[in-house]
């Protein structure tokens, strides 16, 4: 096994991130962590296993740590339901990176970004196909699709 080369692929996915949330990589993986647990919560098992076939080694491992599957997912409605889930991962200031309501949208946009990116155009599809429809408005909106069904 070539650990070098899982360890790249997910240091480079999370480079993009903190590139483009303009801040170290350790702050990106904490964003990083809490967005992939929120989405967790609200996706079938089924999902969240085509998720992660997508998703470089250790990105794998940071998805599936602490998950408990028997747990059904969550009825998120709203960009503010899914802000909210992100920040109960976050945990207490200082370390969370997400109070501000515009700080936490920026970060969303990012991660949805960096995953468009990553994963492949038809499970990013199936990953947004499920959320409610004012977040898949939101998701489409700002990673720079015209139209994701």
């Amino acid at each position: 096994m070539n650990f070098d080369k899982y360890a790249q692929k997910g240091n480079e996915m999370l480079n993009t991130l903190a590139k483009d949330l303009e801040m170290d990589k350790e702050d990106a993986g904490r964003i990083l962590r809490a967005v992939l647990y929120a989405m967790r919560d609200h996706l079938s098992i089924q999902e969240s296993l085509r998720v992660v076939d997508q998703l470089p080694m250790a990105i794998k491992g940071v998805y599936v740590s602490n998950w408990n599957i028997s747990r059904k997912p969550e009825r998120i409605r709203s960009v503010s339901d899914f802000l909210d889930s992100v920040r109960q991962y976050q945990g207490l200031p200082p370390e969370n990176d997400v109070q501000d309501n515009n700080v936490a949208l920026f970060a969303l946009q990012a991660v949805f970004r960096m995953l468009n990116k990553y994963i492949s155009d038809g499970e990013f599809e199936d990953i947004i196909s499920v959320m409610p429809v004012k977040i898949k408005d939101f998701i489409s909106s700002n990673i720079g699709r015209d139209k994701i069904m």
